[in-house]
């Protein structure tokens, strides 16, 4: 025998169906002397290979915020989101009509009331009410 083989490695050559040169070819002698370093450096691994546990959807005063306070005159969204896995589908209305939280848009009184905010995935559902206020754009200064 030319060198010997590390006791972890004869293992694993016992565990081979078949019959295996020796000595090893450089290249295979090479591949198998990893084995060992990475199952033992795999372990560390698991947090990356294990998707995280599905969660229902789940939205608080953080994320959709159930009073919110527009200007009349400036660009404004409806801020909601939503947290779950798989990722929670988002909607939201005013009055059974569709109005898309994150979309900007000219805010006007006409904007101000209650709407509601549901997130569903395939394990629930979420519902949140919003009221949005719309208050006058100050004035800057010089008259008219």
């Amino acid at each position: 025998i030319p060198y010997p083989l590390p006791h972890s490695l004869s293992l694993i050559l016992s565990l081979i169906p078949f019959p295996i040169p020796y000595p090893l070819p450089h290249s295979l002698s090479l591949i198998l002397s990893l084995i060992p370093y990475l199952l033992s450096h795999s372990l560390s691994l698991i947090p990356f290979l294990i998707p995280p546990p599905a969660a229902a959807p789940q939205m608080d005063d953080r994320s959709c915020p159930p009073q919110q306070n527009w200007t009349e005159g400036q660009d404004e969204a409806l801020q909601c989101w939503a947290r779950g896995k798989p990722r929670p589908l988002l909607e939201c209305n005013r009055a059974g009509e569709p109005f898309p939280a994150g979309e900007l848009r000219r805010a006007t009184r006409a904007h101000a009331g209650t709407y509601v905010c549901s997130a569903t995935n395939r394990l629930g559902t979420a519902v949140r009410s919003v009221t949005v206020s719309v208050s006058r754009e100050c004035a800057g200064g010089g008259g008219g």
